[in-house]
C-alpha cells in the first residue's frame, strides 16, 4: 500500500479546512506529522480537490477497497488509498484495452457470509457506482456490501 507524500499535503489547506488546528502555530512540518498521526484517521481533508467527489474520496477512503461498477470513470483515490475494480461480468469490466489492473466478478445481488465467498470481511471500503439501481433489492444489495467490509 502506498504512503502519503509531503508532496500530497498541503499545509495551509489542512489548516484552513480543520478549525481546530487553526490556532496552533505549527511549521508545515508539524502540520504534516499531525496528520500522519492523527488525521488520517480521522479522515480529514489535507490538500485542495477539483470536485465533491475528490472531496469525499480524499477524506473518507483508505487502505485497499473494490469499486464494482466504475466502467471507464473510476472514482479519483487519494494517499494511501488503493483499489481493485470488480463488476457483474468480465466484458464489462473496463472494456478498453489500456486497463491492466486486477479484475474482480462481483455479483453484489449474490454475496453471501458463506465461508467460501472471498468478498466477505476484505475490503476497508466499497464503491457501488451506477449499482444498486440494478439489484433484486437495494436493501440487500446494501447488506451484502457491508458483508464485504472488514470489521472495524
Amino acid at each position: 500500500m502506498t504512503q502519503f507524500e509531503f508532496s500530497d499535503f498541503n499545509p495551509s489547506v489542512y489548516k484552513q479546512l480543520n478549525q481546530d488546528l487553526r490556532e496552533q502555530n505549527w511549521s508545515d512540518e508539524e502540520l504534516f506529522r499531525h496528520f500522519l498521526q492523527h488525521g488520517n484517521s480521522e479522515h480529514r481533508t489535507y490538500a485542495e480537490v477539483n470536485s465533491t467527489l475528490d472531496r469525499l474520496s480524499m477524506k473518507h477512503l483508505r487502505g485497499q477497497g473494490v469499486e464494482i461498477g466504475a466502467g471507464k470513470s473510476p472514482t479519483p483515490l487519494f494517499g494511501n488509498a488503493e483499489c481493485v475494480y470488480a463488476d457483474i461480468a468480465s466484458h464489462t469490466i473496463f472494456d478498453s484495452s489500456d486497463y491492466s489492473g486486477d479484475k474482480l466478478l462481483i455479483n453484489i445481488n449474490t454475496v453471501s457470509r458463506r465461508p467460501n465467498d472471498e468478498s466477505v470481511e476484505k475490503w476497508d471500503f466499497v464503491i457501488a457506482s451506477h449499482v444498486l439501481e440494478h439489484c433484486d433489492s437495494i436493501f440487500h444489495g446494501l447488506r451484502n456490501i457491508s458483508w464485504m467490509l472488514k470489521r472495524g
